[in-house]
């Protein structure tokens, strides 16, 4: 066992992904909300929590469009609104959390 192990190794076609039982997951934590919001874009309850959104705080609705309803990357909504990652994730964090709240997803 230990020599096909070395065997596969030392042929070079080795790769520490494939070491593992299970892969590791690529999906965004946001999926559920991608989808909702995808299948739903039109539901009164969605435009109605967009809406408060937008009243709560304008910065956080216009993050929302851009990431759940325009689809754009972190790196695209960085340079529009000329502020870090981190401070992108914080904020589709609270949006997602409080989409996720009030529409009961």
């Amino acid at each position: 066992m230990c020599s096909i192990f070395t065997a596969y190794i030392l042929s070079g076609k080795a790769d520490i992904k494939d070491m593992y039982m299970w892969k590791p997951s690529n999906s965004s934590k946001y999926v559920k909300l991608d989808e909702y919001i995808k299948f739903n874009s039109l539901n009164k309850d969605l435009l109605e929590v967009e809406q408060n959104l937008k009243t709560y705080d304008s910065k956080l609705y216009m993050i929302y469009l851009r990431r759940f309803r325009e689809n754009k990357t972190f790196e695209e909504i960085r340079k529009e609104f000329d502020i870090d990652n981190p401070r992108i994730n914080e904020a589709i964090d609270k949006v997602y959390t409080l989409m996720t709240f009030n529409l009961k997803i």
